[in-house]
């Protein structure tokens, strides 16, 4: 078997090492699933049944792109249940990433160090734990991401190549705000690299279009284009103190790489009058997305680690290339790059497997976990849950448990006039006893003298309340 082969085999290896991990991960109780995958999975139910794009609170989707709530549909077409068609298409997702990634490298890693850096990339921790294992669209969106980078980085430019490009582009957007989130950076590559104007806009009309229509329909249904959010609410300067208070040191890892990166660049620019096409690519598309990100009020650390899945690949990729240009000054060097790449590898494939036989015994995180599938909880909730029109401040595991609509109870936001005659036809109250959303939601208290609410059922974990009791 010659060299070449020995690599494809490695790198198909790593591929399946990441295939295992997920199904260990996701053996107990499936995808791990939270509030934003109660939104999709019931936007794709209604979607399918004709309803357009409404969530399980019977409230309008339109805070996020729609693409992944359209592609898990697709469970319903295919008569599979969507949960398992969500780990599906995660797996798919996540083997479509793994193929993109080993092209690229081919064409831009020499020698034996090609074998180590794929597997370096499908070893990947982050993508591993909190995108692939989850009911959430970071996966399907680091595939396309994927395949991006290899239609600009690997096939010629042709009128085709051009075609794809726009295509992936196009999905991005459509699967995740990120990709509008990168485009700066995007374009800041063609420009580097000279690209005609018209190829540019040729390749970005099909985005800029569909986002269009999208922000169009969501100025229609809630008079905003972000939904929720205004734009000018969006982006703040003072949000880049107010992130690192709360995030702290994290939040700069990724940027501190990343301007390391632009500094080399620069500096190879300077000697030999161009620049790495994938060092270029992946540093400016990157970076486009962190400083966008960065600059957001709100972000909480909790968030951070997922927001990062996305660009944790090519910041694997950006940093294996400047360890293999380090070992290329010598055979100390080389021995040193090389056992630096090893060391990654074998870092990210304990932390890797130790979060996947974590999740075999505890479940794979979010409401796939032991507390909220015990019978306490996700059981006396099947048995209990009564019939009529119900709200509660978990609605999101009301609705992925039982199959009913449920309403949120009151944030701390919501004016109470409203609140209340959006929620004059509820008949029954679902309450939790969990610390989680205590600082987002009003208390029991404030329900039960709002909602006149007597108590019908409960446990120690909840406790069900009748309306106007």
């Amino acid at each position: 078997m010659n060299k070449a082969n020995t690599q494809a085999w490695i790198a198909a290896g790593g591929a399946v090492f990441g295939v295992i991990a997920q199904l260990i991960s996701t053996s107990r109780f499936g995808l791990a699933v939270s509030a934003d995958s109660a939104n999709y999975l019931s936007v794709a139910e209604s979607f399918y049944n004709g309803n357009g794009f409404v969530q399980f609170d019977d409230f309008k989707f339109y805070n996020t792109p729609p693409l992944y709530p359209l592609l898990l549909s697709l469970a319903f077409v295919l008569h599979i249940p969507i949960l398992v068609f969500a780990k599906l298409l995660n797996l798919l997702a996540y083997i479509a990433a793994q193929y993109f990634c080993w092209r690229i490298i081919r064409n831009y890693f020499e020698g034996a160090f090609r074998g180590a850096v794929a597997l370096l990339v499908a070893a990947a921790y982050w993508p591993f734990t909190l995108a692939f294992t989850w009911c959430l669209s970071e996966g399907v969106f680091i595939a396309l991401f994927c395949g991006l980078q290899y239609h600009l980085l690997v096939q010629p430019e042709t009128k085709k190549h051009r075609m794809m490009v726009a295509l992936f582009i196009a999905l991005m957007c459509m699967q995740r705000y990120a990709g509008l989130m990168m485009l700066p950076g995007l374009v800041a590559y063609w420009l580097i690299r000279r690209e005609k104007w018209k190829h540019m806009l040729l390749q970005l009309a099909p985005a800029l279009l569909l986002m269009g229509l999208w922000f169009a329909r969501n100025l229609a249904v809630s008079g905003m284009l972000l939904g929720d959010h205004h734009p000018g609410d969006k982006f703040s300067l003072a949000a880049v103190v107010d992130n690192t208070m709360r995030i702290g040191w994290l939040a700069y890892v990724p940027l501190a790489v990343l301007a390391f990166m632009i500094f080399m660049l620069f500096a190879r620019s300077q000697k030999s009058g161009s620049a790495d096409p994938i060092t270029l690519l992946l540093t400016l598309a990157s970076t486009s997305y962190l400083v966008l990100l960065i600059v957001q009020p709100g972000l909480k650390p909790a968030q951070w680690p997922r927001y990062l899945t996305v660009i944790w690949i090519p910041l694997t990729l950006i940093v294996a290339r400047w360890i293999i240009e380090f070992g290329e000054r010598g055979v100390k060097a080389n021995r040193l790059a090389f056992m630096a790449l090893m060391g990654g590898i074998i870092f990210q494939l304990i932390f890797g497997f130790d979060k996947a036989f974590k999740a075999q015994s505890e479940g794979a995180g979010g409401y796939s976990t032991e507390y909220w599938q015990s019978k306490t909880v996700a059981g006396y909730l099947r048995n209990k849950v009564p019939a009529g029109t119900l709200m509660s401040n978990y609605p999101d595991f009301v609705w992925l448990t039982t199959h009913r609509k449920c309403r949120y109870t009151q944030f701390n936001q919501d004016q109470t006039a409203p609140y209340i005659t959006k929620n004059t036809t509820v008949d029954y109250c679902i309450w939790f006893n969990r610390p989680d959303r205590v600082s987002q939601m009003k208390p029991l208290e404030d329900i039960m003298a709002k909602h006149h609410l007597q108590r019908a059922a409960g446990n120690t974990e909840m406790s069900i309340w009748k309306v106007g009791g």
